[in-house]
């Protein structure tokens, strides 16, 4: 991890120890969101804190890694939507300009406010009004069973008439699954084929925007973990 992360990586070595640093970089300080992130069952009080400020980080994300003048909205927990799930799935038709399969939609509950497994959402526009265009549908996971997510957002085919192009899957997690080399990914029996990865690494890569990490929640939470010391008993 050291070697893979260089000067991204928080800890050191030192007589058989892994001690963190002096003086935290922001990458170095989001790699340890990323990895506390990674391990929810170690902090369940915060667990909900944790995944809502994954989304938006997976949001700045793909933000970074799609060209300027991309539109990428948030539809997970922090919604740029308002409603029930309903409306949300509408009035992303009506952003991107394609129509509602009114059918499927129906077995939809109306109380259902939940965003139907997608948390954030990215399209290249044309400056025409032809809804054929790139999209990229993204998933947000955090817990274990990251693999058992891919399917989340492929529901959205059959809510939405994409026009002549099937949008793009995208999975986002806090895990690090590149390859020392870089040449694969691990654990790559588990990612299924036509689906793009955003893991530990390529998220620290692709997100520079302190401010908004610093007005995160889940900032606090970093830091108290690395004031933290255990008493020797």
């Amino acid at each position: 991890r050291s070697n893979l992360f260089s000067s991204d990586y928080p800890f050191e070595f030192s007589t058989n120890k892994i001690i963190i640093k002096s003086n935290l970089t922001d990458k170095q300080e989001l790699y340890l969101f990323l990895l506390i992130s990674s391990n929810l069952d170690l902090f369940n009080k915060v667990k909900s804190e944790l995944t809502s400020d994954f989304e938006t980080i997976s949001y700045y994300a793909l933000k970074n890694y799609l060209p300027s003048h991309a539109t990428v909205k948030q539809v997970g927990k922090k919604s740029d939507y308002s409603g029930n799930a309903l409306k949300r799935i509408k009035d992303l038709a009506i952003d991107l300009k394609v129509e509602v399969r009114e059918h499927e939609i129906a077995n939809i509950s109306e109380r259902n406010n939940q965003e139907r497994g997608l948390d954030v959402i990215g399209w290249i526009p044309f400056s025409d009004n032809c809804p054929n265009l790139i999209t990229i549908l993204g998933q947000c996971a955090c817990g274990k069973d990251w693999a058992s997510k891919h399917h989340d957002t492929k529901r959205y085919k059959h809510y939405l008439k994409f026009y002549r192009l099937s949008p793009y899957h995208a999975i986002f997690i806090p895990y690090a699954l590149i390859s020392k080399g870089g040449s694969k990914f691990l654990r790559s029996d588990d990612i299924e084929d036509n689906t793009l990865v955003f893991e530990r690494k390529r998220i620290i890569d692709l997100f520079n925007n302190k401010a908004e990490f610093d007005a995160l929640e889940s900032k606090q939470i970093v830091d108290k973990c690395i004031k933290y010391t255990e008493d020797i008993v």
